[in-house]
């Protein structure tokens, strides 16, 4: 019976073919004819036709009665008897084949060979139907072919898991097999659908096929080689979205052998797989890049397309390297993130000029954050801010030379990061000189680093969105100089007996320096320092006015009251001797 049902299966495969092959052999004679009969009548003589009578009214339509239609044409019957009866027939056989196949089963006609079999005599004939087909319906016989190649990956996977009469390495073969099929069918069609398809089951096969051992080394060397092969795929035809495919079903076949397998005997090789998976994919898409812009053949969204896959793959790298390297193997985690750091910026350096806005941003800040990473777990306490503010100024200064607007930006980010960490940054023992110590000294020098950035962000031309980046930075940088006196002033004398001498203090520090940003601008023409003096002109008289007339005894206060007094008539004084010129340069005429 078996032998029987078999035999049936090969003819009613023949049988189709033949009958595909006859109809649209029938189509194009018919559409031959068509165009022969009307270039027939075009070369025969005019025929007399009676004049229609435009404005004639037409007869009324009583309820109920049937309004005829106009009879078909020779081509719309033409188009009914070729194309939906040819539609129509093949989706009943598929039917019928269905509903018999569920029979047979449900019967016990079929055993699982046999229906390992005809998965593979239905999938070849879908993908045989689209080749067929390709010219007449285009994008509808790929259809036919992708879901060709879908049920192959099924059937293979149903031989391997569900019925276990295929060997591992046979289902391997022959799923790399139809892959390549995929990759070479999307090559004929330029159809990245099949390419997407034929990746699908490539990547997927590690999970589809499981054998439930540790095969580490094996995965390693299966996964770079499609790697390879995506590569070389883009070199003919430069579909980011493969690599991005690629990198992902890398990432999840990993993650998946990592949960179960991964362990401190094998945590270098795993970092081994990530370093080259790195390399291959960061340093090899943007060669592809330059590349296909050569040739003038990129595409249209590549640049989003290829941001997408070094997000992705900044994140694959930080994370797996973290995972495996913190517990047991934590001096190990700062080199390894200096390497992805060199492999992130190499990228970076062989995509740049190029023009891609968002491929040098998530490049370059790949790579500072792996920098980054790198400073914060070599060093310990204070020597992370200053390894921090160095790491900052190389980044800005290396844009201002480059006039790359990337690097301004991570390095200036990275520079705010460093300030954060020097304000919290605790007091250490041996810091009990004012002024003279580590954690002061950190953030007087994150003030100088934000003085000399803000003054090259001055010098130097920069873009659109960086316009006021030089204001932000100096306002920050007179912020915070005033921030850290005031804490030595509070924290050396917090434990005093009296806290007049803390406010009072704290009210001539402010005042006067109000009055230096207030020289300072004058001097050096910065609108910014102004308005820094000016809010703090407006704090200490709120602070005297508010706060010290209660909390100080009298001796302070009186002091307080004097030299705040002193100061702002001095300040008005200075003011009507040179209005005209105060004026001028409170509007900003001569100012930035």
């Amino acid at each position: 019976m078996e032998i029987i049902l078999f035999i049936a299966i090969i003819i009613l495969f023949f049988w189709i073919a033949s009958l595909s092959n006859k109809v649209v052999v029938l189509e194009k004679r018919l559409k031959q004819g068509v165009v022969s009969s009307n270039a027939e009548k075009s070369e025969g003589y005019k025929v007399d036709e009676k004049p229609k009578e435009i404005f004639a009214p037409k007869p009324p339509v009583e309820y109920g009665q049937a309004v005829l239609s106009t009879p078909m044409t020779e081509a719309q019957q033409t188009e009914l008897a070729t194309n939906w009866l040819n539609r129509i027939g093949i989706v009943a056989v598929v039917l019928g084949m269905v509903f018999f196949f569920k029979y047979a089963i449900d019967q016990g006609w079929i055993t699982p060979w046999m229906r390992i079999i005809i998965g593979f005599l239905v999938s070849g004939l879908l993908v045989y139907l689209g080749e067929l087909w390709k010219e007449k319906y285009g994008k509808r016989a790929q259809a036919l072919s992708g879901g060709g190649i879908a049920l192959f990956y099924f059937t293979i996977f149903a031989a391997y898991q569900f019925y276990n009469i295929m060997p591992q390495p046979v289902a391997w073969a022959i799923m790399l097999a139809v892959a390549a099929l995929s990759v070479c069918l999307s090559f004929r069609y330029s159809s990245l659908v099949l390419g997407v398809l034929g990746f699908f089951g490539a990547y997927g096969s590690p999970l589809m096929l499981s054998s439930g051992r540790d095969q580490q080394v094996g995965l390693i060397v299966y996964l770079t080689v499609m790697n390879i092969v995506a590569l070389a795929i883009c070199v003919k035809k430069f579909w980011a979205e493969l690599l991005f495919l690629g990198l992902l079903g890398t990432i999840i076949d990993y993650l998946f052998w990592a949960h179960t397998y991964s362990s401190q005997q094998n945590t270098f090789t795993s970092i081994f797989f990530v370093i080259l998976t790195s390399l291959l994919m960061v340093l090899g898409a943007p060669a592809l890049l330059r590349y296909h812009r050569g040739n003038n053949a990129v595409p249209e969204f590549i640049d989003k397309n290829l941001s997408a896959l070094y997000i992705f793959a900044g994140a694959f790298y930080f994370f797996s390297i973290w995972v495996l390297l913190n517990r047991d193997f934590h001096n190990f985690l700062a080199p390894i993130a200096l390497l992805g750091s060199v492999i992130f910026f190499f990228a970076y350096a062989l995509a740049d000029r190029l023009e891609y806005r968002a491929i040098n941003y998530c490049l370059s800040f790949a790579g500072g954050a792996l920098l980054v990473s790198a400073a914060l777990w070599q060093f310990d306490g204070k020597a992370q801010g200053l390894a921090l503010l160095g790491i900052a100024l190389l980044g800005t200064s290396l844009g201002f030379l480059a006039k790359r607007e990337e690097l301004r930006v991570w390095g200036l980010i990275v520079l705010f990061l460093s300030l954060f960490k020097s304000l919290f940054e605790p007091y250490a023992a041996q810091d009990e000189v004012f002024l003279f110590n580590a954690k002061f000294g950190l953030m007087f020098a994150n003030t100088l680093a934000m003085l000399f950035v803000g003054w090259m962000y001055s010098k130097f031309p920069v873009s659109k969105f960086e316009e006021n980046a030089s204001d932000v930075v100096y306002a920050t940088a007179s912020l915070l100089l005033w921030f850290a006196v005031s804490w030595e002033i509070v924290e050396y004398l917090r434990n005093s007996e009296s806290s007049n001498a803390r406010n009072l203090l704290l009210s001539l520090w402010w005042v006067m320096y109000a009055v230096i940003l207030m020289i300072t601008g004058s001097l050096t023409r910065r609108s910014v320092f102004r308005k820094v003096s000016i809010a703090l002109f407006a704090l200490s008289i709120l602070k005297v006015f508010l706060y010290d007339v209660q909390a100080l005894d009298t001796p302070y206060r009186v002091v307080a009251f004097i030299v705040l007094g002193v100061i702002l008539l001095s300040v008005s004084f200075s003011y009507r001797k040179n209005k005209e010129k105060i004026v001028n340069f409170l509007e900003g005429d001569t100012l930035k």
